[in-house]
This record gives C-alpha cells, sequence and structure tokens, in this order.
C-alpha cells in the first residue's frame, strides 16, 4: 500500500525467496521460475495526499522493470453520481458490477443509505469494498484482464513449451525408451540429506536451500519437469495429452518406490479419463483406482509409528488422508459408482484400516450406503455397526448413537440374537453417556433378561446391572418414563394402575425375564394339607386316592342339599308326594331319594366340567378355605454370569370380598405414601411355623369402580391375604426352585397374579 514506507523496500523484501510457501524451499518447486507482479494500492480516504501516481510507477518500473508493476487508486467512492467513459470496452463484459451501488447487495441487512469514507458493518464484521466507486472496479476489473491476458496465459505457454522439449529429448522416441530399461532407481532422501550434509554451506541462497531439501524428486529432475507438465495440461485442460505425459512418468515412480507419488499419478490418470469419457475407459479406470489406493496404502505403512501397530493413529499420515480423499471423491462421482457398489464399498472399507477413528467411521458409513445399494443387507449393518464404535472412539456421541441404531433393524429375528444383543448393549452405554437415561434404561432392560445377556464378558454384565439401579436410584422420572414407554401386557390389565406423583409411585420394571420364571414349572399345594401329611407319626404317609376324595365331597354336598331342600319344604307346607314326583328314585324314603337325585346331579356336573376342562374350554374352580395358607412354586433361571440377590421376593395376587364389596390387590407398584415396616402386622397359622405379612403396594377399591379410584392398605390394618417374603441367592448361569406361601383372609374369588422381588435391593421386577 502507499501508506508503507518506503514501499519500495517492502516489494523488494517481500520479493525474496525465503517468503515464498514451503515447497519452494525444500526443492520441489524452482523459486526463480515464479513470475512476480508488484501491484501498489492507493486508498483514497486512508492514504497521503500527496500521492504522485506517475513518480511512484516510475520509481517500480526502475527497480522491477517495466512489465510487472501497476498502481491501483481504491475508495474513491462519492455520493455524486459519476459517469464512467475512460475508453476500456471489452466483448462479453458486463457492466452490473461497476453501476452496482454500495447498498444493493445488503438491502436485507438495512443499511444506512448515506455512506460516507469509513467501513460499513453488519452484525458487527466489516463489509468488504462497501467504498469502492465505480472507477475503482472498472481500473480493478481491467488490471486483472490485463495481468491474465499479457501475463499469465504467455507464460504458461512459455512453460508448456519448455516442458514439453525437456520431455521430449529426455523421455521420448525409441532411444530414450532403451534407456530407460538401464535406468537406476531413485536414491532416498535420507540418502541424499547425508551426502548433502558433507559438503561447506558458503551461505549462498541456493545452498541455504539444498540444506533444507527434503524433496525426493527436485524442481529440475526430469521426473519432476514432466509430473509438472502433465499438471499444467490438465489445468488448461487438454486432458488426452497429460493422460500421456502421465503414462510416461507413472513407471519411474513406480520402479523407484516411490508409492506417494506413483499413487497420486494413478489418481490423476483416473480423472483424466473420467473428463475425457468414463464409458470408453472403464477397465482401467478400475485398475488405476485399485493401484492408486493401493500405493497410498503402502506409503501410509511407510509412515505408520511400529511401536504399537495395533492402536489406531491420533493423526492420520499424508497418504493415508489423500487416500481417503480419493475415496470419498470416487464415492460421490455417480457415473464411475453405477453398477460397481459393491466394489466401491470394499474400497472404502479397505481404506479405513489405516486412518483415524473419525477418518475411518465416515469411511466406513459411506460404504456401508453402497453396501445397501447392493442390496447387501447384513453388510450394510456390520459396516455400520463398525462406524458407530469409530464414531464414539473418536467422541462423537450422536453419530454413534444414529449408527447404531441404523444396524439394529437388521438383526431383528432368532438367528441374530447374539448380534442384538451386542448392539443393545452398544446403543445402551451411548446413550448412557449421553444422559439419555430413559432409552438407555429401556435397553439395560432388554439386555439383562435376554440370553445373549450370558455370552458378553462378566464386567459388560456386571455394568448392565450397576447402571440400571443407578438410573433408578438417581434419574427416577426417567426411569418412569422407561417403565412407561416399555409398556406391560395388555391382558394382564396392567395399564389400568393409578397414576400418582413421582414423588410416591414405585418403580417396576415388567415382564423383562430377568431371572427367567418358567411358568410351567408353577406348582400350586395347600399348604395345612402339606403340613399334616409330613407330621404324621401313624404309619407312613402317602399321596391316596382322589377319586376316592372326590366321591366323599359330592356325598357330603348332596346330603346337605337334601337336607336343605327338606327344611324349606317343611317350612313352605309342600308335601312329599309333590316333591317325589321330581325324583327318579323311589325307594319309599323321601330323604333317601331326594339324596340320591342330589348325587346324580352333582357327577352329571362334575363330569361336565372334567369334559370342559379336557376340551380347554373352562377352568376349574378351586375351593379353599380361609386361613389355609397356599403354596406356590417355580423354576427360576439366572441367565447372566454374576451371582445376583433377590430380596422382598412375594406372589402378586388380588382378592374381591362380595360380602363388603370391595377388592384387595398388591398387583400395582404405586403408593401415595411412604411405607412403614415398624407398624406391620404378622400372622402365623395353624400347622404352618412361617411368617406372614401384608404385601407391598396393598390397594383396595370398589368392585364396581375403576383401578384409577384404588386407595392404599395401610399395613397396621386388616388385609384380604397375607403373604410370606423371602430373600434368594442365585448363582452365575444357575436354576433353583422357588417356594412362597399366600393366605387368604376373607371368603371372595381369589386370583394368584404373578411374582414380585427387588433386584440388589434398589429396583422391583414383576412378573
Amino acid at each position: 500500500a502507499s501508506t508503507s514506507e518506503p514501499y519500495i523496500n517492502c516489494f523488494a523484501e517481500l520479493a525474496n525467496v525465503h517468503h515464498l510457501p514451503r515447497p519452494y524451499q525444500d526443492g520441489r518447486y524452482d523459486p526463480n521460475g515464479v513470475r512476480r507482479e508488484f501491484l501498489l494500492l492507493h486508498d483514497i480516504m486512508d492514504g497521503p495526499k500527496d500521492f504522485d501516481e506517475g513518480r511512484a510507477l516510475q520509481r517500480m518500473r526502475e527497480r522491477f522493470g517495466p512489465g510487472c508493476c501497476q498502481v491501483l487508486r481504491l475508495n474513491s467512492l462519492s455520493s455524486d453520481p459519476v459517469v464512467v467513459s475512460d475508453g476500456y470496452k471489452s466483448v462479453g463484459e458486463s457492466d452490473e458490477w461497476e453501476n452496482m451501488g454500495p447498498v444493493t447487495p445488503f438491502v436485507a441487512n438495512e443499511l444506512s443509505k448515506e455512506y460516507g469514507p469509513s467501513l460499513a458493518y453488519v452484525e458487527d464484521s466489516p463489509i468488504r469494498g462497501a467504498c469502492l466507486s465505480p472507477i475503482d472496479k472498472r481500473a480493478i476489473r481491467r488490471y486483472v484482464a490485463n495481468m491474465v491476458a499479457t501475463g499469465l496465459v504467455p507464460s504458461v505457454e512459455r512453460r508448456i513449451a519448455n516442458l514439453n522439449t525437456t520431455v521430449t529429448n529426455a523421455k521420448k522416441g525409441v532411444k530414450n525408451v532403451i534407456k530407460s530399461f538401464w535406468r537406476k532407481p531413485k536414491e532416498s532422501v535420507s540418502s541424499a540429506l547425508s551426502d548433502a550434509s558433507g559438503h561447506k554451506n558458503d551461505g549462498n541462497q541456493s545452498n541455504k536451500l539444498a540444506s533444507l531439501e527434503t524433496a525426493k524428486y527436485r524442481y529440475d529432475s526430469i521426473e519432476s519437469q514432466t509430473r509438472l507438465l502433465a499438471d499444467t495440461l490438465f489445468l488448461m485442460r487438454d486432458f488426452e495429452a497429460a493422460l500421456g505425459i502421465y503414462r510416461l512418468v507413472k513407471d519411474d515412480y513406480k520402479h523407484d518406490k516411490a508409492h506417494l507419488h506413483y499413487a497420486s499419478v494413478q489418481e490423476m490418470i483416473v480423472l483424466c479419463m473420467f473428463m475425457i469419457d468414463p464409458s470408453k475407459y472403464t477397465y482401467d479406470v478400475q485398475h488405476s483406482i485399485e493401484t492408486a489406493l493401493y500405493s497410498y496404502s503402502r506409503a501410509a505403512d511407510e509412515e505408520k509409528d511400529d511401536a504399537n501397530p495395533a492402536v489406531r493413529p491420533s493423526k492420520a499420515p499424508y497418504a493415508t488422508r489423500l487416500a481417503t480423499r480419493l475415496c470419498l471423491a470416487l464415492s460421490s462421482a455417480r457415473t464411475i459408482c453405477e453398477g460397481k457398489q459393491m466394489e466401491m464399498a470394499d474400497l472404502l472399507a479397505s481404506a479405513s484400516s489405516h486412518e483415524t477413528p473419525l477418518g475411518a467411521a465416515v469411511l466406513l458409513e459411506r460404504s456401508s450406503s453402497h453396501y445397501y445399494q447392493a442390496d447387501m443387507i447384513r453388510k450394510y449393518s456390520f459396516h455400520m455397526l463398525m462406524a458407530g464404535h469409530m464414531f464414539r472412539s473418536a467422541g462423537q456421541e450422536r453419530h454413534a448413537f444414529r449408527c447404531f441404531a441404523a444396524s439394529l433393524y437388521v438383526y431383528h429375528g432368532e438367528r441374530w440374537g447374539e448380534l442384538r444383543s451386542h448392539i443393545h448393549s452398544a446403543l445402551a452405554a451411548q446413550l448412557f453417556g449421553m444422559s439419555r437415561f430413559a432409552l438407555a434404561m429401556q435397553f439395560y432392560a432388554k439386555l439383562i433378561g435376554s440370553a445373549g445377556g450370558g455370552r458378553v464378558s462378566v464386567r459388560s454384565q456386571q455394568k448392565f446391572l450397576n447402571h440400571l439401579v443407578e438410573i433408578c436410584r438417581d434419574q427416577k422420572a426417567d426411569a418412569l418414563v422407561a417403565v412407561d414407554r416399555m409398556g406391560y401386557n395388555p391382558s394382564d390389565g396392567r395399564d389400568n394402575a393409578p397414576q400418582l406423583s413421582n414423588d410416591f409411585q414405585q418403580i417396576e420394571i415388567s415382564n423383562v425375564g430377568f431371572p427367567n420364571v418358567d411358568d410351567s414349572s408353577v406348582r400350586i399345594l395347600a399348604d395345612g394339607r402339606a403340613d399334616s401329611l409330613a407330621s404324621n407319626t401313624m404309619g407312613s404317609s402317602g399321596t391316596g386316592d382322589e377319586s376316592v376324595w372326590q366321591d366323599m365331597m359330592i356325598c357330603a354336598e348332596s346330603e346337605l342339599r337334601a337336607s336343605s331342600i327338606s327344611s324349606s319344604n317343611d317350612a313352605n307346607g309342600t308335601s312329599g308326594e309333590e316333591s317325589n314326583n321330581s325324583n327318579p328314585a323311589n325307594s319309599g324314603n323321601e330323604m333317601i331319594d331326594r339324596i340320591i337325585s342330589e348325587i346324580d346331579n352333582e357327577e352329571r356336573e362334575a363330569e361336565y366340567r372334567e369334559r370342559q376342562k379336557r376340551k380347554g374350554n373352562a377352568r376349574t374352580v378351586e375351593v379353599r378355605s380361609t386361613s389355609e395358607p397356599i403354596t406356590v412354586s417355580f423354576t427360576l433361571t439366572n441367565p447372566l454370569g454374576v451371582d445376583i440377590e433377590l430380596t422382598e421376593m412375594q406372589l402378586v395376587a388380588s382378592l374381591s370380598c362380595p360380602k363388603t364389596g370391595e377388592l384387595q390387590s398388591n398387583e400395582f407398584s404405586s403408593s401415595d405414601k411412604h411405607d412403614d415396616s415398624s407398624n406391620a402386622k404378622l400372622w402365623k397359622f395353624h400347622g404352618s411355623e412361617k411368617v406372614f405379612e401384608s404385601p407391598v403396594f396393598m390397594h383396595q377399591h370398589s368392585i364396581d369402580s375403576d383401578v384409577s379410584e384404588s386407595s392404599p392398605v395401610d399395613n397396621a390394618g386388616m388385609p384380604y391375604f397375607v403373604v410370606t417374603k423371602k430373600t434368594v441367592k442365585m448363582t452365575q448361569s444357575s436354576s433353583t426352585v422357588a417356594s412362597l406361601e399366600i393366605c387368604p383372609l376373607s371368603k371372595g374369588d381369589f386370583k394368584i397374579i404373578g411374582v414380585r422381588f427387588k433386584l440388589l435391593g434398589e429396583v422391583w421386577i414383576y412378573h
């Protein structure tokens, strides 16, 4: 800028080689082959008022030459309209930019229409070029056009001509082809540096550059010049000529085992064939792609740290990043991928082996999409699962969850139990780390009850239980949401549970299969009869005959019913002859005939109930007396490989009493007050040494009312039934038979519904 004093010295300093990019300093490009343009910018508003444009341009030309110097005036915007008439005309150029006012592009930002010499601001960001006048814009356009026409294009043409002459003399022709057969491989960089270190550095600029040299192919080598010619032709869109030059130099890189250079040339060959006609070079394109990726992988192996090869690098090698870029570019090219989805997916998956976790995740996810398009659903799911693990290793929690969830649907079914459990465990850990506790609890509940849970490590299984208990203990609101989402079996009617506040509602997980309860092993036995048989000291105990007991019951009930009918007839004054007309038996004794008739009726009803029971159309209602303990036994199986302890195990039941019109049940795990076990009442019954108490979550409501209108039953009150509570300890992958007792205290319809217990003393589980 004209404000820099002295600007001639500034230009001279900027022209020094050490200000050029690193490729010009390490020997890859010729620092003296760069065309330099010297442009001096003069700000009308902030620059010196006595600036002499002619004098400045003359001084620049005297120092740097006449064809590379220029001066531009900027920021000469004024409020008065200015007509642009400098004689500059160009065919095909639009004057829209010059005639566009500074306010026009920023109308949406509601800028002021009055512009001063200062910069305008939009949301604290300066607007570049807001003070350029139409004359300034025309001057900029004219400078760029002249630089391209008189500087850039001729320079490129001279470069192509010079390089083409050099390459033709060194690489083309029969003589050069024969000489290439005896070409020696290029020395490695390390040996070249060791040789150069023996020479004395005399302070020359070229020697300084030589001391910094790290390039295997210097800019003055024939390989480097051939590659520069091919790149220049590609830049000028002469793809046919560029393809021929790339093929000319690729064998040199291959013989020198310069894997990175060889892979780069193969990549450029693919681009040239793609720009010419991809359908014409179908096989060559695929072969060059595979060769490029293989060479990139070999170059990455040379850069990889051998100290710990099993661990993915925190920073990918340069060759690996080039391979990743190539794979992603090819994956987005529909012309190349069409009909070759499997090949493209395999290339993407193989390129991920040297990448960082994040780079590998991107490549694996992209490869899974190609497997999906190729109808390889299981490979799609597997690579999506691997991408999720890579995203998790890279700390991208949300992307990991997205990949795990996408692969879950494929593994539904009995054949994929282990994979499904693996995905469930990955999702659960991912959601737990993201503080999505409700969803995490759902997956943990599935894991602890699945058969696949026993196939993961013991440490993981213990983590499942600990996280489940932690969520229920510390995140009660989320745990209640998870229980509500998991739902219940519609046939058990548990969706009608009373709605209470979260402060008093208890967390209970229903039907998760942990531990597994074998419903076919359930046995019910009247506890009193069992104890009487066990305590019989008069001879040996036996099972007896059930038919004899049924005959005795029929005779006793028939005699009682006949006696009741006879008493009612006497009270009503009905004669014996009228009642005998309805009895088929005629023994001469009215009472005996009535008893025989009632026995026949009872036997017919018993036969009908037995036939219905065999058909499965009806269930026989068992008759038991009140205060008679009933024992329920069943088989429990621990599917995990860790020891567990189940506390407060008790039966779940309901009893409706027609006399009071009330129903009591402990089916729903909710209470509007905290349990007070200090006032709990205990029961003992004749013939049994077991201690009974009121079950937890006991509620009472009218038989005709809805469940939501139920109220809790106090522990010190009188429940309709009582239960025993036990603690069961189970070793890893073991089975045991649990026996629980329940005793009805009131008359009515009594139903045993299920069992509940506490896991690790924290979480209620219901079956």
